[in-house]
């Protein structure tokens, strides 16, 4: 091999061997780039650095609750028999909005709407009715059981919250007030009959209640505690049991009892919208657009 043809054999392994190592070090700088994915670089970044970010600005929530309502008060002023009550069912959806100061504390308000039941319990026995009867006359609560008191609430509080890594979430309390609003018919007027051998139907039981506070609206004093998790959506799921403290009994009536040859026992019927919620919030933090802004 003379000198010019080495020269031109060497020329063309030069070549090769650069365009190689070129084409190595674009694919090196390629795959170490961190990627683009957001949510992988969300996953990779820590709580803390999430949270700062979730509330560098305001959330939005909805909210689905079951509530235990508070027995309907009835206090008997003249006769011989007693009516109760027992504590009842009622159903909250809540739209809620946070002002966030800090991840530690937001000013919270919204928009929630509801509905609480009543009942009445009342046994009167056979034997002042009419000893023929099979039975002693009952209206039991779930027979008498209504869901007819619906309110509408603005509230108005301050959350704080306890962040653990640990549990990828925190622990938070609620405390505010709330003004409400009856959506209630105006009144309900009750009669109960019972069919007596040689007399008929007979009346026993009539019942007047005005459901709507008289059109006023209302304060409650509103606290609750739980807890909220960090999704890998960075969006957040809420476990919330909450305490609603009416000042007002919403519902207010008078009833009378009517057995043949008893004295008329009479006596006042109320209800609020005192209850413990426990429920579920799907909260949007928006953090997720506020991250692919950052990485732009």
């Amino acid at each position: 091999m003379n000198l010019l043809t080495f020269k031109k054999t060497a020329r063309r392994f030069l070549s090769k061997k650069t365009v190689t190592t070129v084409l190595f070090i674009s694919l090196l700088k390629i795959y170490a780039q961190p990627p683009s994915n957001t949510t992988g670089s969300m996953q990779k970044s820590s709580l803390k650095d999430v949270i700062d970010l979730m509330y560098s600005g305001h959330h939005l929530s909805f909210g689905l609750y079951l509530t235990l309502c508070e027995r309907a008060m009835i206090s008997k002023t003249t006769g011989n028999y007693n009516m109760s009550s027992s504590p009842q069912l009622g159903y909250e959806f809540r739209f809620t909005y946070y002002y966030n100061i800090n991840p530690q504390w937001s000013l919270v308000s919204g928009l929630y709407a509801g509905v609480c039941g009543r009942n009445y319990l009342l046994t009167i026995p056979k034997q002042d009715i009419d000893s023929s009867l099979n039975e002693d006359y009952v209206d039991n609560g779930a027979a008498t059981r209504e869901k007819d008191i619906f309110y509408i609430s603005i509230p108005i509080g301050v959350q704080k919250r306890w962040w653990n890594n640990k549990l990828n979430g925190c622990w938070f309390a609620d405390l505010g007030a709330g003004v409400n609003w009856s959506l209630s018919i105006e009144q309900d007027m009750l009669t109960e009959e019972l069919y007596i051998p040689g007399q008929g139907l007979v009346q026993i039981l009539s019942m007047n209640t005005t459901l709507n506070n008289n059109g006023k609206p209302w304060l409650t004093l509103n606290s609750g505690a739980g807890h909220q998790w960090v999704l890998s959506n960075k969006n957040i799921l809420s476990a919330n049991l909450n305490l609603f403290l009416s000042f007002s009994k919403v519902a207010r009536g008078s009833y009378q009892i009517t057995v043949p040859g008893q004295p008329v026992s009479e006596g006042e019927y109320s209800v609020s919208t005192t209850h413990i919620g426990l429920g579920v919030n799907y909260i949007f933090t928006g953090t997720k657009k506020k991250f692919k802004k950052l990485v732009k």
